[in-house]
């Protein structure tokens, strides 16, 4: 059983994970797995596995786990010994996909984009060669569209013929992007629920040839498109064959960021070939989605909930856990259920917690933190996440009488922490409105080395001390401290901040002052004085967060 499980209320951390596996992390993890000590790792997981070891759940908690009051899924035709994956997916999309949920209009006339993941070669972590792979483009139902090879594309004409367009040599004309371009990406017109291949919207480049591993299916509907600069786009990333990976709209600045890591040679791609198959899902792209007019708020919450589904799916697969382990699942849908639909999405997603919470009590026994990071700007308001939790009971204080509420500064100490559940650290407030503070460098250093020393006093306060050491996550990266990672590793978000700073003085106040006894104290006998390096961040209008502080941290426990 671990120790404790942190749930990291932040986003993906795509770029992080990005540097974490283009250095010595992937290595150490891959090795992990094949002694044994973690199953398998995923950021998120797989259709097949995900209703398969989920269904199960149907009956303790039908209102998170069955959706059959949404979209009228049958949970044991899509079981995979009932039905195979093929008819899962296709249930999956039919339903999630539809009509009803992606009221678009008409698409007589509709132009979009496919892009599809090229076959890494042996030199992926330098890639100089790329690869087409065959890719078999499907309809909602599974009736093929149109299907290229290596060599041509097939595409559908205007009389309904599927024609070869022709390839000269080496040069793919009007079908790839650059070899480490953004994506490679196919476009093609809609007429009449059949596919025109008519050009990108870049020109023409070279592409070497390598070894095809393996066909991918692609499964769409033409009902999910939206105009951006003219053209309706539409982007599926898919790594197995028969195994929807990712399908989440995109809009041009997401496209930059997100594309970037599952082209070839790709972060995702890298862990999909040490560690098995994984499923990703941006949220950001969902938040996107119903920003642009997409999707309902209806149906972003039923993709929120996909989500979290995955999210509660990572804990129960890790069997390996032992009791010094600790355990953070990031759960980065608060922000995006206030654009969804307001505070009343901000109460549906603390709600979601709330039962992830209340699972892992039940289960497993253990009592997760709840680590925040909100920036939302231009909006005005603060929810009290431990207030919450006073409310239901996941919270325990020694006298109630004397603190009417949580946050303010003698709080710690009247908590009842063996009654405790849960607790939100850095003062368990969620500030979604930062717009307007600005703080000066000094000012700044000393938020970032306060929120800090609240998490570290919180996980000592509820353990009884252990925090070994605390990090900047570049020494964690470069794998100068695998011999101190705990069995599951960590994952952390981007966020960023301008320059590197010196904390040394903040371990001082950390282990040097009152909690000297306590804690053990942090070594400054080498070079980079063992102090809490914080990473550079892109400057904004908006202000940084300070609680993004949170995100370059990582305790270790003894």
């Amino acid at each position: 059983m671990a120790k404790a499980v942190v749930i990291y209320v932040r986003g993906l951390g795509q770029n992080t994970l990005k540097w974490a596996l283009k250095r010595k992390f992937l290595p150490y993890l891959k090795s992990t797995i094949n002694e044994g000590t973690i199953k398998r790792v995923k950021p998120f997981l797989p259709l097949d596995h995900w209703v398969n070891e989920l269904s199960f759940l149907r009956g303790d908690n039908p209102g998170v786990f069955s959706y059959s009051g949404y979209t009228g899924w049958n949970w044991e035709e899509m079981r995979p010994e009932n039905s195979g994956i093929e008819r899962i997916e296709r249930l999956f999309f039919r339903d999630i996909f539809s009509n009803r949920v992606y009221p678009i209009g008409d698409f007589k006339h509709r132009i979009f984009t496919i892009g599809f993941e090229q076959t890494f070669t042996p030199n992926s972590m330098g890639i100089n060669s790329v690869s087409i792979p065959p890719v078999r483009f499907l309809n909602g139902y599974g009736e093929p569209v149109l299907f290229t090879t290596q060599e041509e594309v097939l595409e559908v004409n205007d009389t309904g013929k599927i024609v070869p367009i022709k390839v000269a040599g080496n040069r793919v004309k009007t079908v790839l992007e650059g070899m480490m371009g953004t994506k490679s990406h196919l476009l093609f017109e809609v007429r009449e629920n059949n596919l025109i291949m008519l050009r990108t919207d870049r020109d023409e480049v070279e592409v070497r040839k390598g070894e095809v591993s393996r066909p991918i299916e692609i499964l769409f509907k033409n009902r999910l498109l939206r105009r951006i600069r003219g053209y309706y786009q539409f982007y599926v990333r898919s790594v197995t064959p028969h195994l929807i990976v990712s399908a989440s709209p995109l809009s041009v600045q997401l496209e930059s960021q997100f594309v970037k890591h599952t082209r070839p040679g790709g972060v995702f791609a890298k862990l999909e070939r040490d560690a098995g198959p994984i499923i990703l899902r941006n949220p950001y792209a969902i938040l996107n989605s119903f920003i642009s007019g997409w999707i309902d708020r209806r149906a972003m919450l039923r993709l929120l909930e996909w989500d979290i589904m995955g999210l509660t799916q990572i804990l129960m697969r890790s069997t390996s856990w032992n009791s010094e382990d600790v355990i953070v699942v990031m759960f980065p849908h608060l922000d995006i259920a206030y654009h969804c639909m307001g505070g009343d999405g901000i109460l549906w997603a603390v709600r979601e917690l709330d039962w992830i919470i209340g699972w892992l009590n039940h289960i497993y026994g253990i009592r997760p933190f709840v680590v925040g990071d909100f920036s939302m700007s231009r909006v005005r308001k603060v929810v009290d996440l431990n207030r919450y939790f006073l409310s239901r009971g996941i919270i325990n204080l020694k006298n109630i009488d004397r603190v009417p509420y949580a946050g303010i500064h003698n709080f710690w100490d009247d908590v009842d922490w063996d009654n405790t559940i849960a607790f939100s650290l850095g003062g368990g407030r969620v500030f979604v409105n930062r717009k307007n503070s600005q703080f000066k460098d000094g000012a700044i250093k000393r938020e970032m080395e306060d929120k800090i020393i609240s998490v570290v006093n919180g996980l000592n306060r509820i353990y009884g001390g252990g925090v070994k050491r605390v990090v900047r996550k570049y020494e964690i990266y470069s794998g100068e401290l695998f011999h101190e990672m705990p069995d599951l590793l960590v994952c952390f978000g981007g966020g960023l901040f301008n320059g590197y700073m010196d904390f040394t003085d903040l371990n001082n106040r950390i282990f040097n002052e009152k909690d000297a006894v306590q804690y053990e104290h942090l070594s400054q006998d080498n070079e980079r004085n063992d102090g809490v390096m914080l990473s550079p961040v892109k400057t904004s209008k908006d202000a940084i967060s300070i609680d993004r502080v949170m995100e370059d941290i990582m305790s270790l426990l003894e």
